[in-house]
């Protein structure tokens, strides 16, 4: 559902409560699950995720929200990095696949100093991090091929 929210309503809140009967080792650690919620708003800019951890007295909480999305997520993989480009390269577009079906691609590239590369790739926020057609295939039209 997209649109304004009515006044006072700010979004969707979800509690979760893993199954003994089906999750063998039921303690979660906050710090693996932030890093998937970070990864997330970095890859849906227009969505804010707060994770809350109520198990300690302490209630650890943390926010992301990245306006500009993939950009922000390659200098953040980055950081560390010197960085070879005045500005990372970045594109988006779409277009119909043979089914009819619509197809986004979003890519945001940044060149560094290092000599070992890392590449990320998604489908549906999902990390592919052992690649597939879609990243060899682009991997190919970047070399000409």
């Amino acid at each position: 559902m997209t649109g304004k929210a009515e006044k006072g309503k700010t979004g969707t809140r979800v509690t979760f409560q893993p199954d003994g009967s089906i999750f063998k080792n039921r303690t979660f650690k906050m710090e693996t699950l932030a890093e998937r919620l970070r990864e997330l708003a970095f890859l849906n800019s227009e969505v804010k995720l707060t994770i809350r951890d109520e198990r300690t007295k302490t209630k650890e909480e943390e926010t992301f929200h990245f306006k500009g999305g993939i950009v922000e997520f390659v200098k953040y993989i980055d950081a560390n990095r010197t960085s070879i480009m005045r500005k990372g390269f970045y594109a988006k577009g779409e277009d119909k696949d043979e089914a009819g079906r619509t197809v986004e691609v979003e890519i945001a590239i940044q060149y560094n100093d290092q000599y070992n590369e890392n590449v990320f790739s998604y489908v549906n926020n999902i990390n592919t991090h052992e690649g597939g057609t879609h990243l060899s295939a682009s991997e190919r039209r970047s070399r000409g091929r």
